[in-house]
């Protein structure tokens, strides 16, 4: 099992690229790791950071398909059917109602996600990863493949953090502030001292 699915930022639906078979699956996981000291008693986990995850898979898709989804094949119905050979033995073939290039369109599809940055899903026998990125992507074909297409992928998994927009409130003053400069200010007149009545009349004004 080795497929890729996505969904396009047009609003298309949901795509998925179904592989004949995948030969290799290479995954990794990077740890870093302080180089300084680490005191006793300290949580050792704030000391390791895990790196995002990544991936190479080697796979091969055809134009036989053996899987029951149909992409690439251009509306083509593929059905499976049961040949009779001489000797009495059958054997379970791949037929379709018309003539598609499945490899290619595969091919196509796939540098398609590479140049667009487009978000996918990898899912295999082993492992299902999400939110990652083709990071390189090579293909190889020769005179003994025929119409089938070997591709190397390899992919970077991306961590997404989700945000929140607040309204900060505003103060009269920020702290650190130099205080604004309003100029002069009218002075209120001074008012006379409660006891000024009863010192006149000590002094006989």
């Amino acid at each position: 099992m080795f497929e890729l699915e996505w969904t396009p930022t047009d609003g298309s639906p949901t795509q998925t690229i179904d592989f004949d078979v995948a030969d290799t699956e290479r995954y990794e996981l990077a740890i870093e790791i302080t180089d300084h000291p680490v005191e006793s008693g300290s949580a050792i986990t704030d000391n390791a950071r895990p790196q995002n995850g990544s991936f190479t898979i080697t796979g091969w898709a055809t134009n036989t398909p053996i899987v029951s989804r149909n992409f690439g094949t251009d509306g083509a119905v593929v059905s499976t059917q049961t040949v009779r050979l001489p000797g009495g033995a059958s054997v379970q073939v791949v037929q379709a109602s018309q003539a598609f290039n499945r490899a290619t369109a595969i091919d196509q599809a796939i540098q398609r996600l590479a140049r667009a940055g487009q978000l996918f899903t990898v899912r295999t026998s082993l492992r299902t990863i999400s939110n990652v990125l083709i990071a390189n992507y090579a293909v190889e074909r020769d005179k003994s493949t025929g119409n089938a297409l070997e591709v190397t992928l390899q992919g970077r998994e991306i961590r997404i953090a989700s945000t929140t927009r607040v309204t900060a409130t505003r103060t009269a003053q920020r702290r650190g502030q130099q205080a604004r400069n309003r100029g002069s200010q009218p002075s209120a007149p001074a008012s006379a001292p409660a006891n000024s009545s009863l010192l006149s009349n000590l002094l006989g004004h």
